[in-house]
């Protein structure tokens, strides 16, 4: 994804498709996700809604980006009382199931696409993992993708 800076908005190229995004209605989409994910209890639901926000972070950029960073360990479990986390980007093994795969792609990135990509389709987790690599909505048992988080698509 390459992103621009214009004024109030930001104009992103997402799959060779122009995206506007205005900065402030990034921002209420962000705080509107947050607060779902403060009330949602189910983890693929969970992991759904931090892809999300993932994106709408780094389109953003500055401020919202960091917060989404500082929020990401413990969103996902992972955060230790010491502020490290329970996580080595690097150990493969520790993915021996769909849920850790998933928190691996959106804690760490780098190298665990193609985890990402084995997931089963049709299981939860294949359904959540399409989110996380740009492919799918928030699912709609996950209550779907906020009415302020739509974005409006110039070609």
């Amino acid at each position: 994804m390459g992103l621009w800076w214009t004024r109030q908005r930001r104009r992103a190229v997402v799959k060779g498709v122009f995206h506007l995004l205005d900065k402030g209605l990034l921002e209420s989409c962000f705080m509107e996700l947050e607060a779902r994910l403060r009330r949602e209890e189910r983890e693929p639901c969970r992991l759904a809604l931090l892809g999300w926000m993932d994106f709408v972070a780094r389109a953003h950029g500055g401020e919202l980006y960091r917060q989404f960073r500082e929020l990401l360990p413990e969103a996902l479990g992972l955060g230790r009382p010491d502020g490290s986390a329970l996580i080595n980007c690097k150990e493969r093994r520790i993915c021996n199931e769909p849920l850790l795969y998933l928190k691996a792609y959106l804690f760490c990135r780098e190298g665990w696409m193609e985890e990402l990509r084995s997931l089963a389709a049709g299981t939860p987790y294949a359904k959540v993992a399409r989110v996380l690599l740009g492919e799918g909505d928030v699912p709609g048992e996950c209550g779907g993708l906020p009415e302020n988080c739509a974005i409006e698509c110039q070609y």
